[in-house]
């Protein structure tokens, strides 16, 4: 790493200190060789050629992932499961890689390197302080990521996310990583321009985050996941085919790094992007049975859908799903603009997003349920996170549905049948 950062470097020297440890050397090969455009003609050594294919600012961050691998392989906190860590962080790696040989929205050995330390926060956390971290973990916290980072903030009065911040700056890390690991938990909080590279990068680590889930999933891979990797696939525009492709790429990368690394593998999972299939059920010929998220099911009624959304992609999908049912669909790009517009357009439904320049969705359903018109119209308020806490401040501000993003199109379709009943039921037509 003091090599990589020498203002006279030597490709050379480099190259003889990388290949006096044969272990590193061999990593490095392994990532020369999946970048290496002569698929014909494998690379077997680090040369001067070899590090200029891999760029020297990944190798040092290569280097930097790899040395952390091998030297936190464990440690004191007792409820802390570290190889259930570095399987996910590995198979983060392995899936950020495989979607960046595809879009090519970064160097793949970086978005690697990325996926590798993106839970280093936590890491940091639990190596300092592992007998305060054993009890966050005693007190029975639920899945989510925003519960332990509450936890965390608690407890160290910083949270993972923060910590994170902090060592990657340190090691010198590109800001533009730093703060693409920051918020690939909840993009829309970015800021960032819809199209804009910071976002798409944004993007494919929280895409790789639910494929690196998927691979060390215990059981067989919920619906509610796979849907939410194929949202995310269509955000980035990545065909089906190739986001199969990438499922395939990043479980055989993830078990051949498991297995230089010395990383137990968990799990073997399957990598299609199909759910389980259901129990076979005997139908009842005089009762047939209905799927009431099923895509075909026709709308009741067509419903008049004011959206409030500064993300266009999430537009995009809300008008695809939404249109050919027979809604109508105004959007705004603020709560304020959508809260103006009740005595013009009076809506049915209203579909907001958590953050909103202005008057944030849950100011708008505060609003909207004081406002004449507004009790009859069934909200719904769109964000990254879905843990109870905001469950309990959408609720109480007066929404009556909290989704979370990407939208599924087909628990969306649903939404709109309960929408129709409120409607009739309120007289709102």
């Amino acid at each position: 790493m003091q090599l990589c950062q020498d203002e006279n470097l030597s490709l050379k020297e480099l190259a003889q200190t990388i290949q006096g440890d044969p272990a590193l050397a061999g990593c490095i090969i392994k990532i020369a060789n999946y970048v290496n455009p002569n698929r014909s003609r494998a690379i077997a050594s680090v040369t001067t050629d070899t590090l200029i294919l891999i760029g020297i600012h990944a190798v040092r961050q290569v280097v930097l992932g790899l040395s952390l691998v091998d030297n936190y392989r464990d440690g004191r906190c007792k409820l802390f499961d570290y190889e259930q860590f570095w399987s996910q962080s590995v198979a983060m790696g392995s899936a950020a890689h495989a979607i960046c040989s595809v879009i090519r929205v970064a160097a793949p050995a970086e978005m690697f390197n990325c996926g590798l330390m993106s839970g280093v926060g936590q890491l940091a956390l639990v190596t300092v302080r592992p007998e305060a971290y054993c009890e966050i973990l005693s007190q029975g916290l639920d899945s989510s990521a925003k519960s332990l980072q509450e936890a965390q903030q608690e407890h160290f009065g910083l949270s993972q996310r923060e910590m994170m911040v902090f060592m990657l700056q340190d090691w010198g890390i590109p800001k533009l990583f730093i703060d693409a690991l920051y918020y690939h938990d909840d993009p829309l909080s970015s800021g960032y321009a819809e199209h804009s590279r910071p976002l798409r990068i944004t993007y494919t680590l929280q895409l790789a985050s639910l494929l690196a889930s998927a691979c060390v999933e215990e059981d067989e891979v919920d619906e509610t996941l796979l849907a939410r990797i194929k949202a995310f696939g269509d955000l980035l525009e990545i065909a089906p085919e190739q986001l199969d492709a990438i499922c395939e790429q990043t479980r055989r990368e993830w078990r051949d790094w498991c297995t230089v690394l010395g990383v137990h593998i968990h799990n073997i999972p399957s990598t299609t992007l199909e759910p389980a299939s259901p129990k076979p059920q005997v139908e009842d010929a005089s009762h047939p049975t209905i799927d009431p998220l099923a895509e075909t099911a026709p709308a009741v009624m067509p419903l008049r859908i004011l959206v409030a959304s500064t993300n266009e992609l999430q537009c995009n999908l809300l008008n695809k799903a939404l249109l050919p049912a027979g809604h109508t669909v105004t959007i705004v790009n603020n709560g304020q603009k959508a809260l103006d517009l009740l005595e013009q357009y009076r809506p049915q439904v209203l579909i907001a997003d958590w953050l909103l320049p202005e008057l944030d969705g849950i100011g708008l359903c505060k609003a909207l349920r004081k406002h004449p018109l507004g009790e009859s119209v069934y909200c719904i308020v769109v964000t990254q996170f879905e843990d109870e806490r905001r469950k309990v401040d959408a609720y109480e501000a007066g929404a009556d549905e909290l989704l979370r993003t990407p939208l599924n199109p087909r628990m969306l379709s649903a939404q709109m049948l309960v929408a129709q009943r409120y409607v009739k039921s309120h007289g709102n037509t």
